[in-house]
């Protein structure tokens, strides 16, 4: 048979359409900071826009958009449909243009701009090479102020999520994933693992509402970028295209939806089914403790002592375990807070040994304090990655990031941080977390049958 070849007739047009007007918002007020190397722009409508201009990388400009907000100012029924946000927006494209229309008029280009969610916190991040800019900010635009919903992409990703979630339900990394976030959260509505069951509940009339409480307007947000700008070129467009979307006189918040991990100590053991046996372990010890760079040092100090430990005691000595896995993490939204989590594989014969040996290590760091050549080994790579960091844009987001969110000022104090924390600090962390005495720990088992 003749076949006839595909031509695709897309015609290129604009993203905002021809004879749209902007009102635009000038910059009324300029300020600097030397240390950070920033400009600092505020426009006549009050939206807040930091730019530092870097040649760390000739093709790439960085952006983000972050606001106190999230996930948190949504209701119970919407809450998970704000967190699959992100996704919905991936598959409907933004404006007039569908995700597929929009690959297509921006063929050629390399720029692009992705809403996300976090539980506090609303974002926006894109990416361009400075060639590119000016289509970054019509995306940016058109993200705030038009975004796409289709019914039929939204259909498309729901049957795709159910297969998804249908596969997984007997993966037994999945099953730990979700009684681990059960337990550590006691059962909350707004802390689960998204399943069938939720997201039957879904409503495509409710995203655009729901989006509109993400992204209600610019002058929550601070506009941050980084990378190859000049600001000469970059001004005109910050006017243009932030100055106009639309601001109002409320600004958003997050809101304290009580989230917090359960305290004291609870353990709960469960069993799966397994095609390959294995025992899983995972603990998590949390608390309250100041946000601070000293602090932060310190569990990621911690967490790296006990790595090593793990390493020698676990791996090595009774080859119990491919590896153990500890990582922390520290926030200051709703409270200022510390989680550290363990976790290994391994099989039924060694799990309970391995358990106390996981103890045993964390409680002679918290009465003898750590070894010092597992401290300085990790102050040489935190120094080493430290001053890598400050040739990159990425890391520089994160610390404009932090200096115009949480007020920790990188730059001041990180040095200084990892060189003067001592022993005696890792110590201190360590009594602190076994005082607390906040841990939650989940056994998955196979079921009996399986483990012969």
């Amino acid at each position: 048979a003749e076949i006839e070849a595909y031509e695709d007739n897309t015609v290129k047009e604009p993203l905002i359409p021809e004879g749209t007007t902007l009102e635009g918002s000038p910059v009324k007020k300029t300020a600097q900071n030397a240390e950070y190397g920033t400009t600092e722009w505020t426009l006549a409508n009050g939206v807040k826009v930091i730019v530092k201009p870097t040649a760390y990388k000739a093709d790439e400009v960085r952006m983000s958009a972050l606001a106190k907000g999230g996930l948190s100012i949504l209701s119970d029924e919407e809450f998970y449909m704000g967190e699959m946000m992100p996704a919905f927006n991936s598959m409907s494209g933004v404006g007039k243009f569908s995700a597929t229309d929009l690959k297509k008029q921006l063929s050629g280009k390399s720029a692009s701009v992705q809403p996300s969610v976090e539980n506090y916190a609303s974002e926006m991040n894109g990416f361009c090479s400075p060639k590119d800019l000016e289509t970054m900010f019509q995306l940016l635009y058109l993200n705030f102020t038009q975004p796409r919903f289709d019914e039929n992409d939204y259909n498309t990703l729901m049957k795709m999520l159910r297969a998804q979630l249908e596969n997984v339900k007997s993966n037994p990394d999945y099953l730990m994933e979700d009684k681990f976030i059960d337990v550590v959260y006691g059962n909350n509505p707004r802390r689960q693992m998204v399943s069938t069951e939720i997201i039957d509940k879904f409503s495509f009339e409710a995203l655009p509402a729901i989006y509109k409480k993400l992204y209600p307007d610019a002058n929550s947000f601070v506009f941050k970028f980084v990378g190859n700008v000049d600001l000469e070129t970059l001004k005109p467009l910050v006017e243009k295209y932030i100055g106009s979307i639309p601001t109002s006189k409320k600004p958003m918040t997050f809101a304290d939806d009580k989230c917090d991990p359960v305290k004291g100590e609870v353990t709960e053991d469960f069993t799966a089914s397994m095609q390959q046996p294995k025992v899983s372990v995972r603990y998590m010890f949390s608390g309250e403790m100041p946000y601070t760079l000293k602090n932060k040092a310190a569990l990621s100090f911690l967490t790296q002592a006990l790595n090593s430990r793990y390493l020698v005691s676990i791996r090595e000595e009774k080859g119990g375990t491919y590896g153990v896995q500890v990582y922390g993490s520290t926030d200051w939204i709703p409270r200022e807070t510390y989680t550290m989590t363990i976790a290994f594989d391994t099989n039924a014969e060694m799990a309970d040994e391995l358990c106390e040996i996981i103890l045993k290590e964390l409680r002679t760091i918290a009465e003898e304090g750590p070894l010092t050549e597992d401290i300085e080994k990790h102050r040489e790579f935190m120094l080493k990655n430290w001053k890598n960091s400050l040739d990159e844009n990425g890391p520089w987001m994160q610390y404009l990031q932090a200096k115009y969110g949480s007020g920790l000022d990188y730059l001041a104090g990180q040095e200084l941080a990892i060189r003067s924390l001592t022993n005696a600090d890792v110590q201190a962390l360590a009594k602190k977390i076994l005082d607390d005495g906040n841990m939650v720990k989940v056994v998955m088992l196979p079921e009996a049958n399986e483990d012969k």
